[in-house]
């Protein structure tokens, strides 16, 4: 018996051994299909390089119709794989025209020389660099390069009109040797401003071993988290068993909810008679008469009882009326009577009478007079209608076709904001139902995490549904940059070149500068072209930026699996975008709802910080600033509950804090960078560091001390023996040696950034002007806003109410820290030489650091003892609602 005991010991000990062989084995597989998929995504085994053929444009040459272009020169490099040059114009005066390319390598006496690139490139379909406000040509080439090749590229006008204004930027620098640009067979001082690509092979190894790091770190992180939530469903399962009580999801008391919905009816009752109806009149002209156009025109008089008729073609649907051309003096109190008659079956249209004075919009020689019908009609694109104007009052002149004949000049006119009464309905069922949920919510007392994470994200929704894609600042450029990463993760091949990529014709979004200013014209897009799917699965070269210099590919991860998803569904652009939003504001939210559930303190302040409307327009977008927010907060909320928590970390704790603290160092270029300090103040209260007792440490620790001194002093001489001519950096951006040479001027510098610029920061932080800042916040709502910050900070909760002095010093330390990196990243990057203010900076960029000011005004003269953490976010709640509906009013009042 004892022997066969041992036996089934053994037996079992060699099961375990082998169970847990097998998870190493799996976690193993998966951390290396995790590595494969970033160094696929994040990667890149080819680097796209730029040669500048000539200096920074500052010369235009214009382009006509035939007018011919040659760039000639030798190859000075191998491989190249692309060119482009940019041009000059005004989209609506493009029409038809374009330009002929063709580019080829081959000596010029030869016959036979091989294409590389030979086509029409048509205005209108090219990139718009929205950033610069160019537009820029791309040109990839086909076939193999070498060193030395004769290159000869040639470009025609074709089809562009001679009062277009379409010109090619160049420049009188020559930056490569040997390249002639002619014009018209005239060599020209100037030469085309443009630039080849080529590539150079190797990995990026720095990007892809920090984002590896932090992947392998989420995987041990997945891996805790998975086995303590298996812990708790254990317990949890084993508490049902003992109690079998249901709590009553909807309660009976649902005057809160009746109220509610009452007040909703009432403010959605105002914007439609504030913002929709006025807006439901405006009109805008068709196609003019062609005959107008040409000034084949003439007044005729038009007495009492007389008539006239024509018959005309519409060309859109939502006919809302008609124009007519009147001459002075004319009788104002005259009648017209229009009939529409269908030209097919003659049946009566619609039939009204208008009074003149109730026409006129423009009182000038020629005054406009427009005839509005009481309705619309909605389906009017390729209807034939017979016009019949019939006129009662003292004789007028009106505008007449020059043929003999007396038919009316007629400018149609089209009603196109109809779709504002269906879009404002489907928003109030919106609102309506978030706000239904929201007092569930209140009256079930849920806990305050999880009503935060409610509210915020349905706060997210309603915001990414009033500030449409492109409306947040550099949202354009995030996008590109996510859709880049989607590319890698679909297999599509690379471009060869540095600022273009493969995109559906769906979304090449050439319009996305005069989008990004929200308008009616917004929600006529958002209304129309919801439901659009993709069409043409065709791949377009399109112009895009690239923002990963700013921020690793990582922080664009969300919404590029957004963009991915919408992709393989075959979704619009619209609605890809929004599920790229929704990703973004997922993972955003749920980073501050773990670091609201850490923090031992200060929840208030981090509740009202996460429902200013700046926080909500980033966090709703496709903004990498989103992340930024949520990794930043997620790491001060770990920091503070390691401080101050006398309990043991668990490994789960150390993980996040690992992951958010390299994620800090990987954006904007490392500006966060000294939130470290927290992290070094949280290791020495937890005795991680101390100072060392024995000489021999205490001896290593000066030399490391005396050695960082030394450097620091080499590197302050060797930037304090830089040259700096002012004549020549008159077009550069300050030098970093420019903060060492002159300390003094720099000092005042910032400080008239700070004292210039301090207001707008204010409202732009809290989010008083939002998108690219002419989406206005008025009257009421601000001021609810910095109530209820200063109601968060005068609020505490279970922990001492006023922190220590030490701390109050590391975090403002630590926050002040950051706030100098910005203005010195910009000093150095944005900031043109001789200037006086730092230029660039946005009041966003100090979300992160906000809660540590915030929580550093705590005293202990005015502290209101009271959790009220749920009517706080209720309030927020209510405040964030307030915003978007007047987001709505203004844009529907100032848009046109």
């Amino acid at each position: 018996m004892q022997y066969q005991y041992k036996k089934v010991l053994n037996f079992s000990w060699m099961k375990r051994e082998s169970k847990n062989s097998g998870s190493v084995v799996s976690l193993l597989i998966i951390a290396v299909v995790i590595l494969t998929a970033i160094i696929r995504i994040c990667g890149n085994t080819a680097q796209n390089q730029i040669l500048w053929i000539s200096g920074a444009a500052d010369d235009t040459v214009k382009v006509v119709d035939s007018t011919y272009l040659e760039l000639n020169l030798e190859a000075p490099i191998g491989g190249i794989t692309g060119f482009s040059f940019e041009f000059n114009g005004n989209r609506e005066e493009f029409g038809e025209g374009g330009f002929l390319v063709t580019a080829e390598i081959g000596e010029e006496e030869l016959q036979e020389k091989q294409k590389l690139y030979q086509s029409r490139i048509a205005l209108v379909d090219q990139a718009f660099d929205y950033q610069s406000e160019r537009f820029k040509v791309m040109i990839p080439f086909k076939g193999e390069i070498k060193q030395g090749d004769h290159i000869r590229i040639a470009i025609m006008g074709s089809a562009i009109p001679e009062k277009s204004g379409i010109s090619i930027k160049t420049s009188s620098q020559f930056g490569m040797a040997g390249a002639v640009f002619e014009i018209n067979d005239f060599v020209q001082d100037s030469m085309l401003s443009g630039a080849l690509y080529y590539q150079t092979k190797g990995v990026t190894v720095i990007p892809v071993l920090r984002e590896s790091i932090v992947f392998i770190l989420l995987l041990f992180l997945g891996k805790e988290i998975w086995e303590k939530h298996k812990e708790k469903k254990q317990s949890l399962e084993k508490q049902k068993e003992k109690t079998s009580s249901k709590k009553n999801f909807f309660p009976r008391q649902n005057l809160p909810t009746l109220f509610v919905l009452l007040v909703l009816l009432v403010v959605f009752d105002y914007v439609y008679y504030a913002g929709v109806i006025p807006r439901l009149y405006d009109m805008r002209g068709g196609k003019e008469d062609p005959a107008y156009e040409k000034g084949e025109t003439a007044y005729m008089e038009l007495g009492d009882g007389e008539a006239l008729f024509r018959e005309m073609e519409i060309e859109e649907n939502y006919l809302g009326g008609l124009k007519l051309y009147l001459k002075e003096p004319f009788d104002e109190n005259g009648f017209f009577t229009i009939e529409l008659i269908e030209a097919e079956s003659q049946d009566l249209i619609l039939s009204t009478k208008k009074a003149v004075y109730e026409m006129i919009k423009k009182d000038e020689e020629g005054a406009e007079a427009e005839f509005i019908f009481d309705s619309p009609i909605r389906k009017s694109a390729g209807a034939h209608y017979l016009t019949a104007i019939y006129y009662s009052g003292e004789p007028i002149s009106l505008l007449m076709i020059d043929d003999g004949q007396n038919h009316p000049v007629l400018t149609p006119l089209y009603q196109k904001n109809v779709f504002l009464k269906p879009l404002l309905c489907i928003f109030a069922i919106l609102i309506a139902a978030c706000s239904v949920i929201v007092v569930i919510c209140i009256q079930n007392k849920m806990k305050v995490e999880k009503f935060f994470l409610v509210v915020t994200v349905l706060l997210g929704i309603l915001f990414q549904t009033v500030l449409t894609p492109f409306a947040v600042p550099d949202e354009a450029a995030h996008i590109d940059t996510a859709y880049r990463i989607s590319n890698r993760i679909l297999g599509i091949e690379d471009t060869r070149m540095k600022d273009a990529i493969w995109k559906r014709m769906c979304d090449n979004r050439t319009d996305s500068g005069i989008r990004r200013h929200l308008s009616v014209d917004s929600y006529r897009w958002l209304y129309e072209d919801w439901f659009q799917t993709e069409g043409n699965r065709t791949g377009q070269l399109v112009y895009a930026s690239d923002t990963r210099a700013n921020a690793d590919s990582l922080f664009f991860l969300p919404a590029a699996v957004g963009i991915t998803v919408g992709r393989i569904l075959g979704l619009g652009f619209l609605p890809m975008m929004f599920l790229a939003r929704t990703f973004n504001l997922l993972v955003c939210v749920w980073m501050i709802y773990l670091a609201l559930k850490k923090l031992p303190f200060g929840k208030s302040v981090l509740c009202a910080m996460a429902l200013l409307p700046i926080t909500l327009q980033e966090i709703a977008s496709c903004s990498y600033d989103s992340l930024i927010i949520g990794i930043a907060l997620l790491y001060i909320g770990y920091c503070v509950f390691a401080i101050y928590s006398p309990r043991k970390l668990e490994k789960i704790d150390v993980l996040t804090l690992l992951i958010t603290a390299v994620m800090l160092g990987m954006c904007k270029g490392g500006v966060y960078i000294p939130l470290y300090l927290l992290g070094g103040w949280m290791l020495i209260k937890r005795g991680c560091i101390r100072f060392p007792q024995s000489k021999k440490l205490q001896i290593a620790g000066v030399a490391a001390l005396i050695v960082l001194v030394l450097a620091g002093i080499v590197i302050l001489v060797f930037l304090y023996r830089q040259p700096i001519d002012a004549y020549s950096m008159r077009y550069s951006n300050y030098p970093l040696a420019y903060l060492v040479q002159h300390p003094l001027r720099t000092i005042r510098i910032f400080e008239n950034t700070l004292y210039g610029d301090f207001y707008n920061y204010l409202i732009q932080c809290i989010g008083i002007r939002m998108g690219y800042f002419q989406t206005a916040v008025d009257f009421i709502t601000p001021i609810g806003y910095i109530l209820l910050i200063c109601a968060s900070v005068t609020c505490d909760e279970r922990h001492p109410y006023i922190i220590g002095m030490k701390e109050k010093c590391v975090f403002l330390a630590s926050a002040v820290s950051s706030v100098g990196a910005v203005y010195l990243a910009f000093f150095i990057s944005n900031t043109r030489f001789g200037d006086i203010a730092i230029s660039g900076i946005q009041g966003r960029y100090f979300i992160p650091v906000l809660w540590l000011v915030l929580i550093s005004m705590r005293n202990g003269k005015i502290v209101h003892k009271k959790k009220r953490y749920r009517r706080m976010v209720s309030i927020g709640y209510v405040l964030g609602v307030c915003t978007v509906i007047q987001v709505v009013i203004n844009t529907l009042i100032a848009g046109s």
